[in-house]
C-alpha cells in the first residue's frame, strides 16, 4: 500500500511541474479546470485504493500532493469564487436600485366584461401629494378605473404600480394596507351603529392584531386616537354618538370620508363625494377635501366642474373608457375636446 501512495504522489508531482500561476494570462480558464481535475483525480480515486487500516500515512501523503496545485497559485477546490473573470461578470450582473418617479403608474391597463372594453388601454402617471381629478361623461369608465386601482376588479391587462410596487395581482386588503383607501358611490355604512361604532369597525379592518382579551388597552387608545382625528377632519366629531341612520345624507359622505382617512392612507380615491349632496353640503365637502394634509396623494371622480377646478392640480378626461385628454385645470374648461363630450358637437352648429 505504501508503493501505491508513494505512485499516486509521483504522479501528481509530475503533474504540476511547470504549471504557470493564476496570473499568468496564457489560457486561465483552461488551466484552471485542469487542476481542478486534478485535485479531484487525487482526492477521491487514489483515495478510494488507500486501505483504511494501513495506508492512513499514505492517504495523508496524497492529500499533501493534491495541495500541491494551491503553490502554483491555481484555487483548485473554490474556483467559481475565485477566479477573477467570474467576480467581473457577477459585478455586470448586478442591477441599480429602482427609482421611484411615479407614486400611481397604470400602464396600458384595460378592464373587459365579455366584448364591452369598459376601461380601454389607460395609462396615467400620479405624482407623490399630487390631487387629480378623473372626469368624463356616465360611461366613460372612472368607477371602472377605481376599481382596477384599488383591487374591486381585476385587470385584464396592463400594470398597476403603487408607490414602486406592482399591485396588479393583489387583493384589494393588501393594497389597502399598502396604503390605498377610497369611498364609493353608493354609501356603505351600517345604518344601526353609531358613528364611533363604524369608525372602530374601520380601524380594526386594517388591523393585522388578533382579537385577545389580554394587552388591548394602548391599542384601543391608538384607535380612539385616530377616529377621533378622522372625525374632527370630516366635521363629525359632534356627531360621534348619534346612529348612521339619523345622519342626513350629506352627513353619511363625511362619514365615508372619515372612514377613509382613519386607515392613515398613502392614496385616498374618492368617488363622487358631493354626488346628491346641497349647495351647502358641497361647501363643507370642499372644504374637507382643502383640509386634507398636501402630502396625502388625492385622486377624485366628480362632475361638480366648480368644485373640481377649484381643488385639483390636473384632469385626466375619459371618454368610452378611452384617455381622452390631460391637461392642468386651467386649459380644461377651454378644451374643445372636453366640451364635445360634455356638451356634444352640436354646439358648433348652433
Amino acid at each position: 500500500m505504501d508503493r501505491r501512495g508513494a505512485e499516486a504522489a509521483q504522479r501528481c508531482h509530475r503533474r504540476s511541474r511547470g504549471v504557470p500561476g493564476l496570473g499568468d494570462e496564457d489560457r486561465p480558464r483552461q488551466l484552471a479546470a485542469r487542476h481542478h481535475r486534478e485535485a479531484r483525480c487525487l482526492r477521491q480515486s487514489d483515495l478510494r485504493r488507500v486501505d483504511p487500516q494501513g495506508g492512513q500515512e499514505c492517504g495523508r501523503q496524497i492529500l499533501e500532493r493534491a495541495d500541491c496545485h494551491l503553490s502554483a497559485g491555481v484555487a483548485i477546490l473554490e474556483i467559481p469564487s475565485r477566479f477573477p473573470l467570474r467576480r467581473q461578470a457577477r459585478r455586470h450582473r448586478t442591477e441599480a436600485p429602482r427609482v421611484v418617479t411615479d407614486f400611481l403608474q397604470l400602464d396600458s391597463v384595460t378592464v373587459q366584461f365579455g366584448a364591452l372594453r369598459a376601461v380601454d388601454d389607460v395609462s396615467i402617471r400620479v405624482r407623490e401629494g399630487e390631487r387629480r381629478a378623473i372626469i368624463g361623461p356616465n360611461g366613460a369608465g372612472k368607477t371602472t378605473l377605481f376599481n382596477a386601482i384599488t383591487g374591486v376588479v381585476a385587470a385584464t391587462s396592463g400594470q398597476v404600480i403603487f408607490a414602486g410596487k406592482d399591485v396588479t395581482r393583489a387583493p384589494v386588503h393588501v393594497r389597502a394596507r399598502r396604503g390605498m383607501s377610497r369611498t364609493f358611490q353608493i354609501t356603505n355604512l351600517f345604518p344601526n351603529l353609531t358613528v364611533a361604532e363604524n369608525m372602530r369597525l374601520a380601524v380594526r379592518g386594517l388591523s393585522p392584531r388578533k382579537f385577545s382579551f389580554f394587552g388591548t388597552d394602548a391599542l384601543d387608545a391608538e384607535e380612539t386616537r385616530r377616529a377621533g382625528a378622522a372625525l374632527e377632519i370630516s366635521r363629525l366629531h359632534t356627531r360621534r354618538d348619534a346612529a348612521v341612520k339619523e345622519l342626513s345624507y350629506g352627513e353619511q359622505r363625511q362619514l365615508e370620508m372619515a372612514m377613509a382617512l382613519v386607515a392613515q392612507p398613502k392614496l385616498l380615491l374618492l368617488d363622487e363625494p358631493a354626488a346628491g349632496l346641497s349647495p351647502a353640503e358641497r361647501v363643507i365637502v370642499s372644504d374637507i377635501i382643502r383640509a386634507l394634509p398636501r402630502d396625502l396623494t388625492l385622486v377624485l371622480i366628480e362632475h361638480d366642474m366648480d368644485l373640481i377646478l377649484s381643488l385639483v392640480d390636473y384632469v385626466t378626461c375619459l371618454n368610452n373608457g378611452k384617455l381622452l385628454v390631460e391637461a392642468p385645470p386651467s386649459e380644461i374648461r377651454g378644451n374643445s375636446d372636453v366640451q364635445d363630450v360634455y356638451l356634444g358637437k352640436a354646439r358648433h352648429n348652433a
